[in-house]
């Protein structure tokens, strides 16, 4: 129900000074318009929800004389049925329309949509641009497009927060129609009254109407198309004629362009009407953050929930990063959003626990998106591990993911135990040296890749078997070079992994510019002409079906030890 916007002693000095005005004990709609518009003040609401001010149809008394007197009628029947009549009817109505300048209403209206200043928000991306937008107060219409999470909504929020303006949000449905953004009637104690709905509410204010998930609406936005050309609209239903108010303007945010979702990923998002879409000044697109702002994001963050681990944020954002690249190369099917490492900060200041606090915010996902996620997290941060059928590394603070069935006791048995730790640079792979063991292998062997697959590192009883291999392989050359040299390199790894279902392994040799690619225990080396010639994607899948072969002892893996 409306809110009053006249207290008690206001109501009373209205209905003085207007029937004062009109030297009347009863005054007609047409008469309170007139005299509202001339006067700019408030209109009289209170007016029209009290049925004991009703005096017939778009009649009311406003003298205390007139309230209180008990008149017989002459007429017992007619008098009974203007009454029924009077109480079946909208407490607010009108014969024809009036003009009526609501911008000096809303002037009167004493409750605030100021929104509050998030503390944790960094300003990115359309911000500035949209900010002047704002702050010119005039009607701009503006229609912001982006994938889920990357803070469309909360940037038109914290505009409207920096600047001082009144905010109204509205989140569309298929189902939202005319009543929900117009206004509605209403029974209240035994009274029809009229809901104003939040779009009128936002003219009267001049206020930012923000239209939430568009995209999801249907055919039903259309009572919005005078709105948004910036005119003045007409209620239908009382007669009211409402100008919008100065520095009204309206944004939408939306994943789609209205043109639906192709791909299934927003499923529900309808195709918008053309001359809906049209009547939208500009449109922009918003991308994720940068590194260095979705950096200040995660801090800000961290410091509110009191998180005080701030390597979580460097390895949070190098992993968001990997599978934004890799959801743009048609890799994967999902994302990390920005909201979902927010998520991820707020589970870690619960539960203090980095793994716990990804994999709790990851359960949104299907299991092996989630355990891809969980296992490309591994690569990047050398902290944690994943629980569900690895192998453990006892005596160190690293990790691995390789399936216990790939474990080669005959080889791990050659090798001298090293325990090197965690690793600082996620792209580094460093050199190796012999070691003075029976086979010639090296002593410091850290991981060869840190991206997605197995890990390779140096458990207490020894190497696994892909380790071993590799590292048999290039003792005398070293591996001293970074992966990320090949930016493409890590998500072709990653879509490979995925859709062969096998963990991999990639190290790069210096000396020779080869690749090193290990699975299924076995070691296939790929030329850089190879990878020239294939592409990444390709020769992953060549050698890691050239490993599959040796394994299963169909080829000789003595004599195709590389990628022809």
């Amino acid at each position: 129900m409306r809110k009053p916007n006249y207290d008690a002693a206001g109501e009373k000095q209205f209905c003085e000074k207007i029937a004062e005005h009109f030297d009347t004990d009863i005054v007609t709609v047409k008469q309170i318009n007139e005299y509202v518009k001339t006067n700019g003040l408030a209109y009289p609401h209170f007016l029209f929800t009290s049925m004991s001010a009703k005096a017939g149809w778009g009649k009311y008394r406003v003298r205390k004389s007139a309230l209180s007197a008990v008149t017989a009628p002459e007429n017992t029947v007619a008098s009974a049925v203007n009454e029924s009549i009077a109480a079946m009817t909208a407490t607010v109505t009108a014969i024809r329309p009036e003009r009526v300048h609501v911008g000096k209403i809303a002037s009167n209206i004493t409750e605030s949509l100021i929104p509050n200043k998030d503390p944790t928000y960094v300003p990115f991306g359309f911000y500035n641009d949209l900010k002047m937008i704002v702050s010119a107060k005039i009607f701009y219409p503006v229609y912001i497009t982006g994938l889920s999470g990357n803070g469309k909504t909360i940037m038109v929020e914290q505009i409207c927060a920096n600047l001082k303006r009144e905010f109204v949000r509205v989140n569309i449905t298929k189902e939202t129609d005319e009543t929900d953004l117009i206004g509605s009637y209403e029974l209240i104690d035994g009274n029809t009254v009229r809901r104003e709905g939040p779009v009128v509410t936002a003219m009267r204010k001049g206020a930012i109407l923000l239209l939430d998930e568009t995209d999801y609406g249907s055919e039903r936005l259309l009572c919005l198309q005078p709105i948004l050309e910036g005119k003045p609209f007409l209620d239908k239903k009382t007669g009211e004629l409402i100008y919008p108010a100065e520095g009204f303007n309206i944004i939408a945010t939306a994943n789609t362009k209205g043109k639906g979702s192709d791909d299934g990923r927003f499923i529900g998002a309808n195709v918008l009407n053309e001359a809906f879409l049209e009547r939208f000044a500009i449109t922009v697109e918003q991308e994720y953050p940068s590194v260095s702002v979705e950096k200040k994001i995660l801090l800000r963050n961290f410091e509110l929930h009191g998180v005080t681990d701030l390597e979580f944020a460097d390895r949070l954002i190098t992993w968001a990063e990997i599978v934004r690249k890799s959801y743009m190369d048609g890799a994967v099917s999902e994302i990390i959003s920005t909201r979902r490492l927010v998520h991820i900060s707020k589970a870690m200041s619960i539960f203090k626990s980095r793994m716990k606090a990804i994999e709790l915010c990851l359960n949104r996902f299907d299991e092996d998106t989630k355990r891809g996620f969980l296992d490309l997290y591994t690569k990047v941060d050398a902290t944690v591990t994943v629980a569900a059928n690895t192998v453990s590394l006892p005596g160190e603070s690293g990790h691995s993911i390789l399936r216990e069935d790939d474990a080669d006791e005959s080889l791990d048995s050659l090798v001298t135990p090293v325990n090197l730790g965690p690793i600082q640079n996620p792209f580094v792979v460093p050199a190796v040296v012999p070691a003075v063991v029976p086979a010639v292998v090296p002593a410091a062997y850290q991981r060869v890749t840190q991206h997605v697959g197995t890990v390779v590192s140096t458990p207490a009883n020894g190497f696994t078997a892909a380790a071993t291999k590799i590292a048999t392989a290039s003792v005398m050359s070293g591996l001293s070079q970074q992966v990320a040299n090949n930016p493409f390199l890590p998500m072709s790894l990653f879509k490979v992994s995925m859709d062969t279902g096998e963990k991999i392994d990639v190290a790069h040799d210096a000396s020779s510019g080869e690749f090193l690619v290990a699975s299924h225990a076995q070691v296939t080396r790929v030329s850089p002409e190879r990878l020239v010639e294939y592409g990444e994607e390709q020769c992953l899948e060549k050698a890691v079906e050239l490993n599959r072969k040796k394994a299963q002892k169909l080829v000789d893996p003595f004599t195709h030890t590389r990628l022809l």
